[in-house]
């Protein structure tokens, strides 16, 4: 796997094909067999190119990080993820992942309803709530060496789906119910209780808000050019409103203001270099962003409470 990291220049940026004037939120339904509404992909990858619209599923996505990082948007929410981690992602978010500049990631994923593969077979064996697993207080990309159950669980359900032996759907079921319940387990309503903050988180989760779409074509900006000095003006103008509108819209809709979304993403995409490779640190600050060391420790320690040289000896 290349980890040379590329440069992008504002020049480059605008000689590009033409965007189009508004990335959409797209809708992919699966269209699961209702006898066994499960989908497994066991070799996936995705590379360091943007994606151009965020999507949303009607199923419940379960993927497990073979090798690699990147970041994940998901919602309002920048999450970095590296090799081993295992991400949930319910049917009321929107999101798109990316990996580290200069690299790609594999990947194997687990599509579901859980309320269609289990109900009739498994019923009353599992606790499964989405709005548990979405929203700001949900952190969706879960670190494997931190919850070596939950790994134990995706990586069961990794070797029956490569084996598909006798019994198969019986035994993916099985499979599933245990993940389902290590996750409510760990993150459902026993851990936090169901308030009228998680009611807005799920409002907030839904993929079909205004607002999100509006901001579609400065998410898109962001993704492809987030190294470069980004100005709240061109921000705005790729979204067709003034500076103040897409400030307010903005800071209502991903919880921040625009050039701290900026800085976030900076970070989280550093987080994940200093994950998956050995470039100095100084080098990683400057190829996401950052105009000097100082600075990118700086944004890092605001971001993730620690600093880029402790980040990576925790690797």
């Amino acid at each position: 796997m290349s980890k040379t990291m590329r440069h992008t220049s504002k020049s480059t940026r605008n000689t590009q094909p033409p965007r189009p004037a508004h990335p959409s939120i797209t809708r992919r339904p699966l269209g699961l067999p209702a006898e066994f509404p499960l989908f497994v992909r066991l070799h996936g990858t995705r590379d360091d190119e943007p994606v151009r619209a965020m999507h949303v599923h009607d199923v419940l996505e379960v993927g497990y990080r073979r090798e690699g990082a990147g970041t994940f948007f998901v919602g309002p929410k920048v999450i970095p993820f590296a090799q081993g981690d295992i991400t949930v992602i319910t049917d009321l978010e929107i999101h798109r992942a990316q990996s580290a500049p200069g690299t790609s990631s594999s990947w194997a994923w687990f599509f579901f309803q859980p309320a269609a593969l289990l109900g009739a077979a498994c019923p009353g064996w599992y606790s499964y709530h989405a709005e548990d697993y979405a929203g700001e207080r949900f952190r969706n990309v879960i670190k494997g060496a931190t919850h070596p159950a939950l790994t134990a669980a995706v990586k069961e359900m990794m070797r029956e789906a490569e084996e598909r032996g006798p019994a198969y759907e019986h035994s993916m079921r099985a499979l599933v119910v245990v993940l389902l319940n290590r996750l409510h387990r760990t993150f459902g309503a026993k851990k936090r209780r169901r308030s009228a903050a998680a009611a807005r988180d799920r409002a907030r989760a839904g993929p079909g808000q205004d607002d999100m779409a509006r901001l579609c074509p400065a998410l898109d900006l962001v993704s492809r050019a987030y190294r470069e000095p980004l100005p709240v003006g061109e921000m705005a103008e790729a979204c067709h409103m003034s500076v103040r509108t897409f400030q307010l819209v903005f800071t209502r809709a991903m919880g921040c203001p625009p050039q701290e979304y900026v800085i976030r993403s900076r970070v989280r995409a550093a987080q994940a270099l200093l994950a998956s490779t050995d470039t100095r640190i100084t080098r990683i600050a400057m190829d996401c962003g950052f105009g000097s060391l100082s600075s990118f420790n700086r944004a890092f320690r605001k971001v993730v409470g620690r600093t880029p040289r402790e980040e990576r000896a925790g690797r």
